[in-house]
């Protein structure tokens, strides 16, 4: 319990595995999970109740020891693993009315993700493109709102450009200036690498 009324109480089954989880807060209001767990170990059930009474239960189920799809006692759809590749990087699942997709290259590195509602409207979407040598990421796009940007890296495989703004770096690896910040100044001898201060720019490139 913390000084200011909270608290967080658990209990545990014979196997040591959390049973209950309460959270209590200084006004009177508490929220406790329940768990229940299948002959393999896993969460089948979370229960939820407050100080108002019962409020849902999530449903789990597995496939190949992994989570597949949770839903509410009744039927309420919260989450569905849909499709994956080969690689078994997740590529379609569904969350409550949601549809996420995600794509990827060859070399496993994401290519594009997006958001679809259920009426099939797109509300999100990015699109990414990395160099498959060193898995830096060298642009991405907002294709929604039309928005990209780009990305460069120095031989230390560092951050160095992004957009038209640039990173500076010194022979310690502290970086000296970025682009929407400004001038990092580190005036503390003992803490060399510790930032003790910021000078703004109105024009940073």
């Amino acid at each position: 319990m913390s000084d200011n009324g909270s608290a967080a109480r658990n209990t545990y089954d014979a196997y040591g595995r959390l049973k209950t989880r309460r959270e209590e807060a200084p006004d009177g209001k508490w929220l406790q999970k329940t768990y229940s767990y299948t002959a393999d170990g896993q969460t089948s059930s979370i229960a939820y109740v407050s100080q108002n009474g019962a409020l849902a239960t999530e449903l789990l189920s597995y496939r190949n020891g992994f989570l597949t799809e949770v839903r509410l006692a009744d039927g309420t759809p919260v989450y569905r693993h849909d499709e994956e590749n080969a690689l078994g990087q997740l590529t379609k699942l569904t969350v409550g009315s949601m549809r996420r997709s995600y794509e990827f290259n060859e070399w496993g590195l994401p290519v594009r993700r997006s958001i679809t509602r259920a009426d099939g409207t797109l509300m999100f979407a990015h699109s990414y493109r990395f160099n498959a040598s060193n898995n830096n990421l060298e642009s991405r796009k907002d294709e929604t709102r039309s928005l990209s940007e780009s990305f460069g890296y120095d031989e230390l495989n560092r951050l160095s450009v992004y957009g038209d703004k640039s990173v500076v770096y010194d022979n310690h690896g502290n970086i000296l200036r970025k682009g929407d910040a400004g001038e990092l100044v580190y005036t503390d001898p003992n803490r060399p690498y510790a930032v003790t201060g910021l000078i703004r720019c109105k024009t940073i490139r």
